[in-house]
């Protein structure tokens, strides 16, 4: 056997091993999303459920008490501040709630456990919904890189 054979059957083995290496494990994290609309409210969950189908994130349970968020939701103005400051649902490491607003096209604010934002600009998004779950690649792949950002914005704020 010659070697330019030889190299073509390692080829399958390097490609192996490079796809086992490249790929790291999905980001585990408790998340829960709230809005004063329950249809916003579902269609954001349903955008996580794609984002963890996808291998793109693990959720953690994650059921907080929904007394001070739902307050918080209620209020016109400082949401983000209120829920900020709102104890009742911060765990002991890094934890997130997804404040969401609209249906097909909704703007997230990614609210982690410390007092200010890590990354305002990636904690506050405009996600078109709609796109990210029935677009075209290129769409679907926006939209699940904006989500991710929020989220992994605000995971951070723990400090891991």
């Amino acid at each position: 056997m010659g070697s330019d054979a030889k190299s073509w059957l390692a080829l399958p083995l390097l490609f192996w091993a490079t796809s086992a290496v490249a790929t790291p494990p999905p980001l585990s994290l408790p998340i829960t999303v709230v809005s004063d609309d329950p249809e916003a409210e579902a269609v954001g969950e349903a955008f996580l459920a794609i984002l963890h189908k996808y291998g793109l994130l693990d959720r953690e349970s994650f059921d907080p008490p929904l007394g001070q968020l739902w307050n918080c939701v209620k209020l016109k103005d400082d949401r983000q501040e209120c829920i900020r400051h709102s104890d009742d649902w911060k765990t002991e490491k890094a934890a997130v709630v997804v404040l969401a607003t609209g249906r097909a096209e909704q703007e997230w604010t990614c609210v982690g456990v410390a007092a200010a934002p890590t990354d305002p600009a990636r904690q506050a998004i405009r996600i078109h919904v709609q796109q990210g779950i029935f677009g075209t690649a290129e769409q679907r792949k926006l939209a699940m890189d904006l989500a991710g950002r929020c989220i992994v914005a605000a995971g951070a704020e723990s400090g891991w």
